[in-house]
């Protein structure tokens, strides 16, 4: 048990360290691009509101994970409810929140930062609008952690090593841990897109 402990820890901690290392990324191209410094850290503040954000889909993902984690395998229809559930619930609270932006972007920054931060407000509008795949992430990473696929996740995240064209042999060894995946989870969001994915090519 604690041998499994272990390996799901180092799964889950690598998949974490690169989630928040591509989060982060497009700050240091901001930083590397821009001439102006005034720029950067309008655009830091922006999502500085972003990240504040995120305590929403991780206070119902850890409220709801020991349930998730419990349910698998025993009741998956049920598993799969309160997956969708989840969905819809982080989307409904998402949605809300990109209008809301689009109409007020301007005065809540005022309100938050000052007078001198309102040029972001377009910024701002657009993470709004990307924290919505966000929380939906948030859901299907959890899931892959409930349904202990974290390591096959690491495999497949190869795919983004691929260049200078589609590295064939490298997408079908993926296809293969997907079709394996897909038999035994069927109800897993994920699986299914990926494995479209690894076969998305004129060759198939």
């Amino acid at each position: 048990r604690l041998s499994w402990l272990v390996a799901a820890g180092v799964s889950v901690g690598i998949a974490a360290t690169i989630t928040f290392a591509y989060g982060r990324i497009d700050q240091i191209l901001v930083y590397e691009l821009s001439s102006d410094s005034t720029e950067v850290g309008v655009y830091a503040a922006m999502y500085k509101i972003l990240d504040n954000a995120g305590f929403i889909p991780m206070a119902v993902m850890v409220t709801l994970f020991p349930i998730r984690a419990g349910l698998f395998p025993a009741d998956p229809p049920r598993l799969r409810r309160m997956m969708q559930i989840a969905i819809d619930y982080l989307s409904f609270v998402a949605h809300g929140g990109l209008p809301l932006t689009i109409v007020a972007a301007e005065p809540i920054i005022e309100l938050l930062y000052g007078s001198e931060f309102t040029s972001g407000s377009t910024v701002l509008t657009i993470l709004i609008a990307a924290f919505i795949p966000i929380c939906i992430g948030n859901v299907a990473g959890n899931m892959v952690v409930a349904m202990d696929l974290q390591r096959r996740y690491i495999w497949l995240a190869t795919l983004g090593l691929a260049h200078k064209g589609r590295d064939i042999a490298l997408y079908m060894r993926a296809a293969a841990l997907l079709e394996e995946g897909y038999a035994t989870h069927p109800y897993h969001p994920g699986v299914l897109h990926y494995l479209i994915h690894s076969y998305d090519d004129p060759a198939h």
